[in-house]
């Protein structure tokens, strides 16, 4: 069977953002009687599609999806009673289904968290291959903070915005929504950032070109 899900609102910048799945969704042990939990098989393929997003200090822009899918299982649980103890150990389990797919990010500004943040999600585990495509930024804090302001490490990093480079190899994103894992290269092309409350400029190769003198021996990738 094929369904269509369609995600319109703030968060899609009001664009009509339309996901295809085709497959099952298979309900396995319940009890009618007694209800206490529900566990559903998930066997989707996603047909490939474009995303707008607009999700706030996380991601703003475009995704380009394929070759997308959601496969596995996942435990919902019914009973008041059952639910401290059976979450908390779901919780550290990351029980889920896993969602697949090559992913292109262009035309968009990816957020950092100025402090760790932890977030509590439904399980589902990762398992993505994400693309730097064109005109993508990764910014960081919102402002530049001065000398006395800094109380912590993570202060003295408090501030960039900087231009990724295209790349053709991927980024590879697993673990689980709640704790991913990233292993891949990002080249920055320039930007700023401050640090101790200075201000820093990150430039490319050709702006280098200018400082060194033809001296190619010198230029190098942020």
């Amino acid at each position: 069977r094929t369904m269509d899900l369609v995600w319109q609102g703030i968060e899609t910048r009001s664009a009509r953002n339309v996901i295809t799945a085709s497959g099952s969704i298979t309900l396995r042990e319940l009890n009618f009687l007694k209800p206490e939990k529900l566990e559903m098989n998930f066997d989707l393929d996603l047909a490939d599609t474009s995303l707008m997003l607009q999700l706030d200090r996380q991601y703003e822009g475009r995704l380009l999806i394929s070759n997308a899918s959601l496969k596995g299982d996942y435990l919902f649980l019914l009973a008041p009673e059952s639910s401290s103890s059976d979450s908390s150990a779901l919780a550290k389990q990351e029980i889920g289904p896993t969602l697949s797919a090559e992913i292109i990010a262009e035309e968009g500004t990816v957020y950092l968290p100025s402090a760790g943040v932890e977030r509590n999600f439904y399980p589902l585990n990762l398992g993505l291959k994400t693309f730097i495509g064109r005109n993508v930024e990764l910014v960081r804090g919102e402002h530049l903070l001065q000398a006395r302001d800094l109380g912590s490490f993570q202060d003295m990093l408090s501030y960039f915005s900087l231009s990724l480079r295209e790349r053709p190899e991927p980024l590879l994103i697993g673990g689980s929504l709640s704790r991913p894992t990233i292993a891949g290269k990002l080249i920055f092309d320039e930007g700023s950032l401050a640090v101790f409350g200075r201000t820093f400029l990150l430039i490319d190769k050709d702006t280098q070109r200018r400082y060194f003198a033809g001296r190619i021996d010198l230029l190098q990738d942020n």
